[in-house]
């Protein structure tokens, strides 16, 4: 390797060009160290950030009557019934027996060769009439069984169209989109066989669900129950036998409201660790990213601890606010109740 150190002149260059390059890359060092301490300090934030968006989600997830007091739906038999009730709903108790579940219309055509052949049931009208009204099939002796589906699947009715091969031949099904009376589906057919209306093609009569809670009487137009009790809402889901009879129960539930208080608790005491563990002195220089003497943190801490002794609004009596519940701080700002 050849060297010119010093060429010429005897002086060694060396040491003063590394010293010059040192001396005009120490402003960039600086701001390489400057902008480290701030993407350190901007992550920290970004923890507290998550910390309080958890208080703020654990806040909101008590911040009303139904979410305070929560409740909880039993059944002696959640194969026959079983339900949801919503928060703050009052206790109730009763026994319910299924009669009958809500249905929906479903028929057949009698059974043809083929579901191709033209044909095979004569020429006329199809009269359906649905809960949107009645429509009218035109059928002619080119249609096929295939065809008069797509016909009455283009009406764009509350049912659907289908053909079965049963082994033997084919069928045109009707099925109804939904169950209740109220989703009743007929045929008349005019001048054609197709036997949709013959009693042995009917397998579904469209009818609502019917039952007894505590010996009353009472019809829905679907399985699922609403209105009978407050805030209550029932499935059910299959027929009892003959003087069978669930007993359903609604009642407070204190394990979730003490999980969602717990949950909340523990938000708060993230967020106060958090804060203390970058402004408690305990002896020792903070590091150069401490967020430290920050106001921010001040101001986090103070509105926080503000919450426990500021009075809610629309509350009265004696326990207006979180301190008077009996929920304290002890010196490190954690929350104890």
């Amino acid at each position: 390797m050849i060297s010119f150190s010093g060429l010429a002149t005897g002086l060694d260059t060396t040491p003063l060009i590394s010293q010059l390059v040192n001396a005009e890359g120490a402003p960039l060092a600086r701001l390489k160290s400057k902008q480290g301490l701030i993407d350190s300090r901007s992550r920290k934030i970004t923890t507290l950030r998550t910390r309080l968006d958890d208080l703020r989600n654990a806040a909101l997830a008590l911040d009303s009557r139904r979410e305070a007091l929560p409740a909880a739906l039993s059944s002696s038999n959640t194969a026959r019934v079983r339900g949801t009730v919503a928060g703050g709903s009052p206790p109730a108790r009763f026994d319910l027996e299924v009669l009958s579940l809500a249905r929906g219309a479903r028929m057949y055509s009698s059974s043809f060769a083929s579901s191709s052949a033209a044909g095979l049931f004569g020429s006329g009208q199809l009269e359906i009439t649905t809960s949107a009204g009645t429509s009218t099939v035109s059928v002619d002796g080119s249609d096929t069984l295939e065809t008069v589906r797509q016909k009455i699947q283009d009406l764009n009715l509350p049912l659907t169209a289908s053909v079965l091969n049963d082994g033997a031949g084919f069928r045109l099904q009707l099925s109804g989109s939904g169950v209740g009376a109220a989703n009743a589906v007929t045929v008349n057919e005019v001048g054609t066989s197709f036997g949709l209306a013959l009693p042995a093609n009917i397998v579904s009569v469209a009818s609502d669900a019917s039952f007894r809670i505590d010996g009353i009487s009472m019809t829905r137009g679907s399985n699922t129950v609403s209105g009978a009790f407050p805030g209550v809402t029932l499935e059910l889901l299959s027929v009892s036998p003959v003087g069978e009879q669930t007993s359903v129960e609604v009642s407070s539930d204190p394990a979730a409201l003490e999980a969602a208080v717990k949950k909340g608790g523990d938000a708060y005491n993230s967020v106060n660790s958090f804060i203390q563990g970058e402004s408690t002195w305990t002896g020792q220089q903070k590091p150069a990213d401490s967020l430290s003497g920050d106001s921010m943190l001040r101001s986090v801490q103070s509105r926080l601890r503000g919450v426990l002794s500021a009075p809610v609004a629309g509350v009265t009596g004696p326990n207006t606010s979180l301190r008077r519940l009996g929920v304290s701080l002890p010196r490190d700002g954690s929350l104890l109740r």
